[in-house]
């Protein structure tokens, strides 16, 4: 597969990535329309079983005909790798609506499970059982007008359902979660949400706990009958609910503050990146500095943490305005996140999120050091401790991956690293002499084709060099 190519597909941004691939923004060339476009994995791709299912389940999903589930145009194997085309929607995922606007009014969140459960009954009917998230669930529009598309009925999870009542307590789930803000596991059971949340109708807790039963008769037959309980809990009399006035109560018309820079463009049929974070804290955590608590195997990248700005985090300084002013043109400044303090001499790190501009880099981190001899002597450390090796003479990224010394046609110059960890990360760092920086780069599972993509972002100049921005 080109960089950029996946049959007549064009590659314009790298999603998202869910259990079963890796999910593009395309565009298809024969139809003329962006499309959500999931590449499966090699190893799903090669599992007869799986392989089975895949085609079985696109199929039905291809079938449906309901407005709350995200269409999928077409299905099939291209360049060995069995593969997804779906709707592209223009919207926000619910996950994070609850994390940046907190928990839903209990109204705002009877609508939402109302028009999932349409979805996942229809999805039943035809076979599918499915647990959803609220990464799954997009949504667009506001007010009344606020309207669901479930995502992920395409391509079915590693794992078969284990009964066809999957999906009535993933919609508990995904009810307890709208009325506290709080995510709630698959297998676990969620505490009262009135009890997390207070004003939460009493009766809408009986309708969590009854949707997550496990027992035959106990539970709801079908989603629909969760959804109409959960209406007609709104409708009981009792207690008059304190008042919620949070971000929640009602759908944002600004985007639901959402920070500029970041993924215009939630996917249709991803659960979204949701262990970006846990990789981001084994790509980017540190291990200078406590030989004690390292792992067996050898730390990949840099040596701090990122770490969202909170009371215990270094206060901004002289040294970090001046990092903020030089960071690369593809990143916001002011959505940049304080990092630790490091153990190498850093004068300030930066945590800057994703670029911009896609394909390109899901996360990043930036270092300031006191000269370039610092910034040189640094990389060239982390270099030996994560096992990368100096590139061979003749040798270039990203064909041969490994580091060595760069100079452009503007006379910066530094040193240049390219490679895949052991964990299938595409990973990135170079330094800039001039201005004693350093940046690392990433996307997580990657693997070669997601470092042709970083390399590509790297080698223009006004996305990757370190100069004064503000």
């Amino acid at each position: 597969m080109e960089p950029d190519r996946f049959g007549p597909y064009r590659l314009e941004a790298l999603l998202g990535r869910r259990g079963t691939g890796a999910v593009y923004r395309a565009l298809d060339t024969e139809d003329d329309r962006e499309v959500a476009l999931e590449v499966l994995s090699e190893e799903l791709t090669a599992d007869p079983g799986y392989r089975e299912r895949f085609h079985r389940e696109a199929e039905l999903a291809a079938g449906l005909d309901e407005p709350h589930a995200v269409p999928v145009h077409r299905s099939g194997e291209l360049e060995g790798r069995l593969f997804l085309d779906s709707a592209l929607v223009p919207g926000w995922s619910l996950s994070d609506v609850l994390a940046e606007d907190g928990p839903l009014a209990p109204a705002r969140a009877v609508s939402i499970v109302g028009q999932t459960a349409r979805a996942l009954d229809a999805a039943s009917a035809a076979g599918l059982h499915r647990d959803v998230t609220p990464a799954d669930v997009m949504l667009t529009g506001t007010g009344d007008d606020e309207a669901v598309h479930l995502t992920g009925l395409g391509a079915p999870p590693v794992d078969e359902p284990s009964d066809a009542g999957v999906g009535v307590r993933a919609l508990a789930r995904l009810l307890s979660a709208c009325l506290t803000g709080v995510p709630v596991p698959a297998g676990s059971d969620p505490e009262a949400p009135s009890a997390v949340r207070p004003g939460v109708p009493a009766a809408l807790d009986d309708v969590v706990r009854r949707g997550l039963a496990t027992e035959r008769g106990e539970g709801y037959a079908a989603c629909g009958d969760l959804a109409d309980a959960a209406a007609a809990a709104l409708r009981t009399p009792g207690d008059a609910p304190v008042p919620f006035t949070g971000a929640g109560a009602g759908p944002s018309t600004s985007g639901h503050g959402r920070r500029p820079g970041r993924l215009p463009l939630l996917l249709a049929g991803t659960a979204v990146l949701a262990a970006l974070a846990a990789v981001l804290w084994l790509v980017l955590g540190g291990g200078a500095g406590d030989d004690d608590q390292a792992g067996t195997g050898p730390t990949t990248a840099p040596r701090t943490q990122l770490v969202t700005t909170t009371p215990s985090a270094p206060p901004r300084n002289a040294a970090e305005d001046e990092l903020r002013a030089i960071i690369p043109g593809e990143f916001i400044s002011v959505d940049c996140d304080t990092g630790e303090p490091t153990a190498d001499g850093a004068l300030a790190v930066l945590g800057c999120g994703s670029s911009r501009g896609q394909p390109g880099p899901e996360d990043s981190v930036f270092y300031l050091y006191e000269d370039a001899a610092a910034a040189d002597e640094v990389f060239q450390a982390d270099m030996e401790r994560n096992g990368v090796a100096p590139l061979p003479a003749g040798a270039q990224c990203p064909d041969v991956q490994g580091y060595g010394p760069y100079e452009d046609d503007d006379g910066f110059s530094g040193r240049v690293a390219c490679y895949v960890d052991e964990d299938n990360n595409a990973i990135i760092a170079w330094t800039q002499d001039d201005v004693a920086a350093e940046g690392w780069v990433i996307i997580i599972d990657g693997g070669e084709i997601g470092l042709e993509f970083l390399w590509l972002w790297w080698i223009e100049p006004e996305t990757s060099d370190f100069v004064p921005r503000i």
